[in-house]
């Protein structure tokens, strides 16, 4: 048997008594198991003996030891606590459910999982366990989620769980970072009528990635829904979230909640709101908040200091950068992310001259510093200081890291140098640097902007072998130029749909740039899809075209579904539901939702029907639904007003002289009403994410139009001047319709004219020229001259608040006026692609109320430009409403 050795002095020790101080309560066990003992054990002004409990004769009943077992395992003795067990065995005491527990409590509280785990074990002998015994098991395995979910399966198999095993079973996933299933289990434990405590809400949110941030705002709202305590945590937590979602006023609404609720935000929350409003340039209010916590003579730490410089570089405001870091110095607050945070503000700012100071005024220099450097840089496309820098730092005996990599290849990058970029990554290997997939992002990006796009297939390979997921961008990039090369698109669409791209394999060497044969990448990618057993959809953009070189355009009236192959069969019936299910918060779950609720409820060939559904979706869904959120079609009165102008341009049927393009697919909404409205006519749509292209083309093929649209993968910069090789060189358009980026108007505008694709007297159209703007645009087709320009304010489609269209039509002999846009417009412009990006990104959306509020500041900031409307199509209620909410914003 274990002695017990001197447990006075060491339970004296533990809890911090002492002769002088005031007795400290030991904890005993559950009420049920209260015995004399355990209430003389609270009352002691010290603890005594075991020896002298049991002279005294205290130590008779199970109820007695297990009371003695509780308040040792609660001072961690649990080494007593084991000797206390053995000798209520040996005098033929049964320690019961209750004794059972208070040792593995004693063991959990040690992390002796493997003595909890054979106590478990041996107890099954004895007695039946219960929920207690269990949760105080997998307690003691808590730092092995595996482990820990293994217990709750079995304890699943006769034991109805409790919210204390579910709470320790999702703070076990919440330590092992296993997000999902930690939020699985918190969905189970509601489903079973359990309400999780405001602990285990918080451990979830705080286990969530920030790419996750829409899930943790989900459960931000549960505190309310089930009135839970939020505590600082909570806050901070939720706070973190706006700010990976760039919803700074959220964040900014968060903290002065904590303010109201006496919770002192301290340091952490208040930096994190801090950079969220840097991120976006809202620079001031970061300064704001920042005065506010000096004002209120609360401490400024070093973490606030770095937040509130980073955010000014954020803005370009440099300047206040270095006054803000002159202060710390001041303040003794400098440290080595002091000076990487006054780097970085300088590499936002291009002032790379300034940054190279900084550093070399650091010291001790770390690789976090040599970083920063990197990045400036980087922003200023500086591609052999960079280089300079990795050789400083080599110099220093430092080891360069990912971060410090990825700085100096987006550098070579964004230089276009991608030999350096690509002999950047072998001497990152070399060094036992890991590769991230951002490291491989810019690589390809430097490989594809030189038409060294097989480079590009062979290193996404690499990112394979290393399991590494190439993010959209990447695989969309990749898959533009198979489309645009005629290779094979099917690997690169099959891994967009398993969340990764199609394995591929390699059995030769990456060769030289120079020496790369397109024929020989080509010819191998073809097998290899066929052996992987996948089908591409029948009608890609590239079959599409060499068949319309071919003159073979089949048109479409509605009603009537032209054959796709000597195949062909009636149409068929709905599908059934697949039963899948689309949580929100998801990336793209807005644009999947709609996709499977099209080709679950609308019958192939009818694409009239498909429009209709898209329609419902985004109205009864969305708008009228719990979610209240916008669907970006040009849906309502907006297709009336598109598809007249279209209609007006110089349009014939099978002939690429007179086709349209549309430039931003999205789901494929657009181009399906024009093509109804155009029967015969050839479209040509662009977009740039990949995931949109392939739920706009099986919207496409779904509605029988896939052999009158083509959907082509790519931004419009790269692929307006090689669309015309792709259609054999004739190709000229009589109408436009724009529903990309606002900002990218004007550029590709110009680059349609440049090139030459646009047919004398076209008719151009663009969407969401007020919501979410186009300011750049509209200034400069207002001011131009070469077109007939009109403005259009009409309803937004299923949001009660207004937009505009442009409307244009080029001007056979015109002068070109063009003039420089006043300065707001072009701040402006940068805040309406951060709204947009809010609305379409992955996971993301805008509530209506917001897109209201910006709306109205866009129309007013344009106003103060002599940009203003020459055709209102609303409604007088729309417009008493608007003149309303106008009225509130000012």
């Amino acid at each position: 048997m274990l002695g017990y050795g001197d447990w006075t002095s060491t339970l004296q020790a533990r809890t911090g008594l002492a002769k002088k101080n005031p007795p400290r309560r030991i904890r005993g066990a559950r009420a049920a198991g209260k015995s004399e003992l355990l209430k003389q054990l609270q009352a002691r002004t010290a603890p005594d003996t075991v020896k002298q409990l049991r002279e005294k004769g205290h130590l008779k009943s199970p109820q007695d030891f297990t009371a003695l077992i509780t308040a040792l395992g609660n001072v961690f003795e649990w080494r007593h606590a084991l000797a206390a067990f053995e000798e209520m065995r040996d005098r033929g005491l049964q320690p019961g459910v209750f004794g059972y527990g208070s040792l593995s409590r004693a063991f959990g509280r040690r992390r002796q999982w493997e003595r909890a785990l054979q106590l478990l074990e041996e107890s099954k002998d004895e007695i039946t366990a219960d929920a207690a015994l269990y949760s105080s098991v997998m307690k003691a395995c808590e730092e092995d989620s595996d482990r820990v979910l293994s217990l709750f399966k079995e304890m699943q198999q006769g034991i109805e769980p409790d919210m204390q095993s579910f709470g320790i079973a999702i703070s076990s996933c919440c330590q092992q970072q296993n997000w999902q299933q930690a939020l699985g289990l918190l969905l189970q434990a509601r489903d079973r009528g359990l309400q999780p405590n405001a602990i285990t809400v918080s451990s979830v949110m705080k286990s969530l990635t920030p790419e996750h941030w829409a899930r943790a705002l989900l459960l931000w709202q549960d505190f309310g829904e089930a009135e839970l305590q939020k505590d600082a945590i909570s806050f901070t937590t939720a706070i973190q979230a706006c700010a990976s979602a760039k919803l700074w006023r959220f964040a900014v609404n968060l903290l002065e909640e904590m303010h109201r609720e006496d919770l002192n935000p301290g340091a952490i929350p208040t930096s994190v709101a801090i950079s969220a409003c840097g991120q976006v340039n809202e620079w001031e209010v970061a300064l704001e908040l920042f005065r506010s916590v000096r004002e209120s003579r609360e401490a400024l730490d070093a973490v606030l200091y770095n937040s509130a410089v980073q955010s000014c570089g954020e803005g370009g405001k440099w300047q206040a950068a270095v006054r803000l870091f002159e202060e710390m110095k001041e303040a003794s607050l400098v440290s080595e992310k002091g000076f990487s945070a006054l780097i970085t503000a300088l590499g936002k700012s291009k002032k790379w001259q300034k940054a190279l100071g900084a550093l070399e005024s650091m010291e001790p220099k770390n690789v976090i510093g040599f970083g920063s450097a990197a990045f400036a840089m980087s922003m200023a496309k500086k591609w052999p200081h960079a280089l300079a820098l990795l050789q400083g730092l080599l110099a220093t005996d430092l080891q360069p890291d990912t971060i410090f990599y990825n700085s100096a290849i987006s550098a070579a990058e964004r230089s276009g140098k991608w030999k350096v970029a690509v002999a950047l990554l072998e001497d990152m290997k070399a060094r036992e640097a890991a590769p991230d997939v951002e490291t491989y992002a810019a690589i390809i990006q430097a490989c594809v902007s030189k038409k060294k796009w097989q480079i590009g297939l062979l290193l996404m390979d690499d990112m394979l072998v290393e399991q590494l997921e190439p993010d959209t961008q990447t695989l969309g990039l990749l898959l533009s130029e198979c489309e645009q090369h005629g290779a094979s698109e099917s690997g690169i669409l099959k891994g967009l749909a398993d969340g990764k791209s199609g394995a591929r394999s390699r059995k030769q060497p990456v060769p030289e740039a120079e020496d790369l044969d397109e024929e020989e990448v080509y010819e191998e990618e073809e097998p290899r899809a066929t052996a992987a057993g996948f089908k591409p959809i029948p009608m890609t953009s590239s079959m599409n075209a060499r068949r319309v070189k071919g003159r073979a355009v089949p048109g479409h009236t509605p009603g009537q579904l032209k054959p796709l192959g000597d195949d062909f069969r009636p149409p068929a019936p709905r599908r059934p539901r697949s039963g899948i299910r689309v949580r929100a918060g998801q990336p793209y779950a807005k644009e999947l939702r709609l996709l499977q609720r099209v080709v679950e409820e609308v019958p192939p060939g009818d694409p009239v029907a498909i429009c209709e559904a898209i329609e419902s979706f985004g109205d009864e869904v969305l708008v009228r639904g719990k979610a209240k959120l916008w669907l970006k079609i040009a849906g309502g009165i907006k297709t009336e007003v598109l598809t007249r102008a279209v209609r007006g341009g110089p349009l014939t049927c099978g002939d690429l002289q007179c086709s349209v393009l549309e430039v931003g697919a999205y789901c494929g909404y657009s181009s399906t009403r024009m093509a109804l409205a155009l029967p015969g006519v050839h479209i040509a749509s662009l977009e740039v994410d990949p995931v949109h292209v392939v739920i706009a083309r099986n919207v496409v093929l779904h509605g029988g139009l896939s052999g009158t649209i083509d959907v082509w993968t790519g931004h419009s910069k790269d692929l307006l001047p090689r669309i015309m090789h792709r259609y054999g060189g004739d190709l000229k358009f009589g109408a436009v319709f724009m529903d990309q980026k606002g900002t990218r108007y004007s550029e590709d505008m110009m680059k349609m004219e440049s090139e030459g694709l646009l047919h004398p007297g076209a008719v151009v159209v663009a969407d969401n020229v007020l919501k979410p703007g186009a300011p750049l645009f509209l200034y400069q087709i207002m001011n131009g001259g070469r077109y007939h320009a009109q403005i259009a304010s009409m309803d937004e489609f299923a949001m009660p608040s207004e937009d505009w269209m442009s409307i244009n039509v080029q001007r056979r002999e015109a002068p070109d006026n063009e003039t420089d846009a006043p300065e707001d417009l072009y701040q402006l412009a940068k805040e309406t692609d951060r709204m947009r990006e809010r609305a379409v990104g992955p996971g993301r959306s805008v509530t209506y109320e917001e897109w209201g509020e910006f709306a109205q500041e866009v129309k007013n900031r344009l106003a103060a430009a002599n940009v203003t409307l020459t055709l209102d199509l609303r409604p007088e209620s729309s417009r008493q409403r608007d003149d309303l909410f106008g009225a509130k914003s000012r």
